[in-house]
């Protein structure tokens, strides 16, 4: 019993340092997460894309963004800045003490498009979480739940 104690106590520290790999297996690799600090500036941290259909690659992203203000405070200030874009919110609803959930559309570099995101705010952190699906308005019915069960499976560690 020692010994497997032992073991398991020394295997510890090992498998830690695995759990800072993304594994990717229907791709076939894992990759270290590049590592940086979160600065005062929005951080693109990860990024993944679908294979291109009609000149637009469906994808996810993940940013962090600086943000002190509460999650609704980030809300509000993310549709006053829709608007002038001419980017209409479709439906929003609040997806848990600190996240919520939206879905917007509407015309960016000359593309049609649709979205689907989450933004998550830690208690502890002064920062913003953003979880972005994004398609071609003509493909969103075919790639949608994909998408959005992407950016549904984040999770705070």
């Amino acid at each position: 019993m020692f010994l497997g104690l032992a073991i398991a106590l020394c295997a510890a520290p090992a498998l830690a340092k695995d759990d800072e790999v993304l594994r990717f297996a229907e791709h076939g690799f894992s990759i270290k997460p590049l590592k940086g600090k979160v600065t005062d500036v929005p951080t693109q941290v990860l990024f993944m894309a679908m294979s291109p259909q009609g000149g637009f690659a469906p994808n996810v992203n993940v940013q962090l963004q600086p943000y002190p203000g509460s999650i609704e405070d980030y809300f509000a200030l993310s549709k006053s800045q829709f608007g002038p874009m001419g980017i209409k919110v479709l439906w929003d609803k609040k997806t848990g003490p600190d996240s919520i959930s939206f879905e917007y559309a509407g015309a960016m570099q000359g593309h049609e498009l649709h979205w689907y995101a989450r933004a998550v705010r830690p208690k502890n952190r002064a920062v913003v979480y953003l979880i972005t699906a994004t398609a071609s308005a003509a493909q969103w019915a075919s790639v949608a739940t994909a998408l959005k069960d992407n950016v549904d499976s984040f999770k705070l560690e």
